[in-house]
């Protein structure tokens, strides 16, 4: 479930797909334009009150009222470009589990 029991995990599932989008160009297209349904293929059940969105230009997750019903919520994942300090190869260890997250050098 989303933002429930396993939070982390869902965060950090949904990181690494953000992280193959930045190596997939076919696989950005698909996750921006349906990342609901791209979270489901995944493993990431999204509840029925909950609307995913991408926002290609937000840095952060949000998760808001809908303004059009207030019985459902709004999950925009960030799924901006991939950042200067990350290599390919770093986003491929990344995205592909290899690796435990990706931080800028010091």
């Amino acid at each position: 479930m989303l933002l429930d029991t396993g939070w982390l995990q869902v965060l950090d599932k949904m990181s690494r797909l953000t992280a193959q989008s930045w190596l997939d160009p076919a696989f950005r297209e698909k996750y921006i334009s349906d990342p609901g349904g791209v979270l489901a293929e995944n493993g990431v059940t999204v509840p029925n009150n909950v609307e995913v969105k991408a926002n290609t230009k937000a840095a952060n997750w949000k998760l808001y009222p809908s303004p059009d019903d207030p019985t459902k919520v709004i999950f925009e994942i960030p799924v901006g470009p991939k950042p200067s300090y990350v290599t390919d190869e770093q986003a491929k260890a990344f995205a592909y589990g290899k690796t435990g997250g990706l931080q800028p050098k010091s």
